[in-house]
């Protein structure tokens, strides 16, 4: 993104409650008011065009240049003063603001009454970072109080929190080495080594912090979908991580994202294992509670798991075959697909076309293979590998036998470009350009049931199966 659209980014982010916030607080800066005329051009815009907006209102590029500065300024400081009291963090840093003014007008004894109220708060939402400042600034008060015993108190407590702190940094760290493999499918044997890890290895109820042992959780359940997959094992870390939100149900509170993210891991993981009704269950069950609204609109937060969880049922119903209701269900939700994530958008649509494509729908099919393969991303290279296949398995079907030539030449040349491959695909190929030249009714009689009947060895099956070429008739 630029620079300059940037500050546009911001403004389409905003809701309409702190739209309107904005504008009330505007009304209480003495400035110059071009600020806010731009801020009204601006939400009309995509991109920032610096001559257009200067004629629109009618202000040289230096002025105009102020006014965008200013303008960031003002929106940036009424977000936070809207945002104030909304969230923990919000809180408890201004609360040490007011305990840290305190101490610089001497103050001492009134600052540790507010400081140790948020310590308390601190350690009770495990905000270890925020625990040291507050931890800091209580020392400083007793060194200059003299009260040298509380001084020792508070370093051996700050020692308590830097121990908590570090192995919380240590299991993140962790956890962040898998972020790549995991989103790309690629170098998963080079982490295959993580649960070696002595802070990882650490008894679960030993760990100091919820936050440790929730992270500890995604690790494994991580770990043993990806890089050593079993299914049961990375439902049972699922499930223990979902006992820790039951037992601390203020986390949940403060933190709605974490919990909402667990039940979306919780559907994967159950559908994993088979266990389709409570895999359904529980992407019901996270669709339903991030719908609600905020002030007439859902919040950033709220959206984001709730496409998220579509997407999720979306790839449920497809994964059991029931494409008629996928597809159904994706054309309804279609609106999600620009707000998901890059590997969530691709997922979505790679089992949108493929329901529409169990379903007849084939010129929906073929629209949305095209969105899919335009899709500028390196994520989940192998699903865009098999929509390129089910896009020349496409063709077949609709008979554009000519085209079949071309589009296995094209997948081969983009697969040693993308290094993204999957087992069966070397073997499929041949079978398609098979296919392709079976341009007649006697010849597709002929050769289609060899080719189904190969789909059931290996290594055949591997790419059979998830393309679901088992249920493709001609």
């Amino acid at each position: 993104m630029r620079k300059q659209d940037q500050l546009i980014e911001l403004i389409k982010a905003l809701t309409a409650s702190e739209k309107r916030y904005f504008k009330v607080f505007s009304k209480t800066q003495t400035s110059n008011k071009t600020y806010i005329a731009l801020f009204d051009e601006l939400e009309k815009q995509d991109t920032y065009d610096g001559k257009a907006l200067a004629k629109k209102l009618k202000v040289t590029p230096a002025t105009l240049a102020d006014a965008k500065e200013y303008l960031q300024t003002v929106l940036l400081r009424s977000l936070r003063l809207y945002h104030e009291h909304n969230s923990v963090e919000n809180t408890m840093q201004v609360e040490f603001m007011e305990a840290s003014l305190l101490f610089k007008k001497g103050l001492l004894s009134y600052c540790l009454s507010l400081s140790n109220k948020l310590m308390a708060k601190a350690m009770k939402y495990e905000r270890f970072t925020m625990a040291l400042n507050v931890g800091r600034l209580q020392a400083l008060c007793y060194s200059h109080l003299r009260q040298f015993d509380m001084l020792k108190q508070a370093d051996e407590r700050e020692t308590e929190i830097l121990s908590m702190l570090s192995e919380y940094s240590a299991l993140i760290h962790l956890r962040d080495t898998l972020l790549e493999p995991m989103l790309t499918r690629k170098g998963l044997n080079e982490v295959e080594d993580i649960t070696q890890n002595s802070t990882f290895n650490i008894p679960t109820h030993k760990l100091q912090s919820f936050h440790a042992r929730i992270c500890q959780g995604e690790i494994g359940m991580f770990y043993y979908q990806y890089v050593k997959p079993d299914a049961n094992k990375a439902l049972q870390y699922a499930l223990e991580q979902y006992e820790e939100f039951k037992r601390n149900d203020f986390f949940r509170s403060i933190n709605p994202s974490a919990y909402y993210g667990l039940l979306s891991k919780l559907c994967v993981r159950y559908f994993g294992t088979g266990q389709f009704e409570q895999a359904l269950h529980y992407v019901n069950q996270l669709i339903s509670e991030t719908s609600g609204k905020n002030d007439g609109a859902p919040t950033v937060e709220l959206k984001k798991f709730n496409y998220g969880g579509k997407c999720i049922k979306t790839t449920l119903l497809s994964l059991q075959g029931l494409y008629a209701e996928a597809a159904e269900f994706a054309r309804d939700n279609y609106y999600i697909k620009d707000n998901l994530a890059p590997n969530e958008r691709i997922t979505f649509l790679m089992d949108y076309a493929l329901s529409l494509f169990h379903t007849g729908q084939y010129d929906e099919c073929h629209t949305q293979l095209n969105v899919l393969i335009n899709d500028d991303t390196p994520e989940r290279l192998d699903l865009q590998l098999q929509a390129r296949l089910l896009f020349i398995i496409l063709q077949i079907q609709q008979k554009n036998f000519s085209l079949v030539p071309y589009q296995t030449k094209n997948l081969k040349v983009w697969m040693k470009k993308a290094k993204a491959n999957h087992p069966g695909t070397a073997e499929l190929i041949p079978w398609l350009d098979k296919l392709g030249k079976a341009d007649t009714k006697e010849q597709m009689q002929k050769t289609f049931p060899s080719f189904k009947s190969a789909l059931l060895t290996e290594p055949l099956i591997h790419i059979s199966k998830p393309l679901a070429l088992g249920k493709w008739s001609i």
